[in-house]
């Protein structure tokens, strides 16, 4: 055939394809898989800045059921452990753990949340309990400032008092001895009475200064001795100013013993705030060991990891938190990771 008859033939070919009610049909070799389900919305950051927002999603709790789950824990295991470690770092991984526990629970396919042996009421009770162990510690810790402000101004006061008491004994003394006169021992009683502590003398306070002078001024008042009668006048010396010293002695006196007395006793409010941190770490790891023994069934079901406590049960690792560790500790509440085969480190 010449070459000017196989060009028609294909042009010809070509405008047949193209008329109207013909199809092409075209095939691809494969078809891509669909994407893996992600348990955790994506582009969201974890919503749980604090417990008190955590409690909000999950719902309120009970102590009774705090401690059916702790119920293999003696009461007193429960406060030492407590006791061991600071309340804000229990409430920094219970928000941690529990708040991606949550999510999981409420955005993973059901398949994934069938693996993790436990209900997302554990989770529940488990923020709630840590939620409690924070308000008691901000009570308890509100409660103890509150007894440092009070002790200082009761020191501010008792101050205030020995000085006056103080100021009103150095006059009283000077007093005294004008009147005294000529009576030696009078004058050596009122000399013993302005130094308490060379007498023996347990209180040693200007307050007690000055009762004691007080009672002399009482003797010398008493007195009929004719220079005493007379120099009494001379120098003011009534019961009127007495009982005027005597109550700024009293004042001073209620002022020191005040300021004194020791401070009430916190150890069963602080028992309290580590009980509930015992309970808190309890369910913690209850669920960081259900996340794990997940994890090792199926890859997609997120590791739970301790940071702030990372010497709990779960995270076998020890030492020093290493800089990794450090910036997911300042990232508490953040970031859930949109990747569902990566664990939660």
């Amino acid at each position: 055939m010449k070459p000017s008859m196989i060009f028609w033939t294909m042009v010809h070919a070509r405008q047949k394809d193209t008329v109207g009610g013909s199809v092409t049909v075209t095939t691809t070799a494969s078809t891509p898989p669909p994407p893996l389900i992600s348990w955790a919305p994506p582009a969201e950051r974890q919503p749980f800045d604090r417990l008190v927002t955590l409690v909000a999603r999950t719902g309120e709790a009970t102590e009774a059921e705090a401690d059916a789950l702790c119920a293999a824990t003696p009461r007193d295991k429960l406060v030492a452990r407590g006791a061991a470690v600071a309340t804000p770092r229990v409430a920094a991984d219970s928000l941690r753990i529990f708040g991606r526990a949550c999510l999981f629970f409420q955005g993973a396919p059901k398949d994934l949340v069938a693996l993790v042996r436990l209900s997302p009421d554990v989770v529940r009770i488990g923020a709630w309990t840590a939620l409690e162990a924070e308000r008691r510690d901000e009570a308890s810790r509100a409660h103890r400032a509150e007894k440092r402000a009070a002790k200082s101004a009761t020191a501010t006061v008792a101050g205030a008092e020995e000085q006056a008491a103080g100021a009103r004994a150095d006059q009283l003394r000077v007093l005294l001895l004008n009147v005294a006169g000529e009576d030696v021992h009078t004058a050596t009683r009122i000399k013993s009475a302005a130094q308490p502590a060379a007498e023996g003398h347990t209180e040693t306070s200007r307050g007690r200064v000055l009762a004691a002078l007080v009672e002399e001024g009482a003797k010398l008042l008493a007195s009929d001795a004719p220079g005493a009668v007379t120099r009494r006048a001379l120098f003011r010396l009534d019961k009127a100013y007495l009982d005027g010293c005597a109550a700024v002695a009293e004042r001073a006196r209620l002022a020191a013993r005040a300021a004194e007395a020791p401070a009430v006793a916190q150890g069963r409010s602080q028992a309290d705030v580590d009980l509930w941190d015992g309970r808190a770490m309890v369910v913690a790891d209850m669920v960081v060991t259900a996340f794990a023994t997940a994890h090792a069934i199926d890859a997609r079901v997120p590791k739970l990891a301790y940071v702030a406590l990372r010497d709990r049960s779960g995270d076998k690792r020890k030492g020093p938190p290493k800089k990794k560790d450090a910036e997911a500790a300042k990232k508490d509440g953040d970031a859930v990771k949109n990747d569902p085969a990566k664990p939660d480190a």
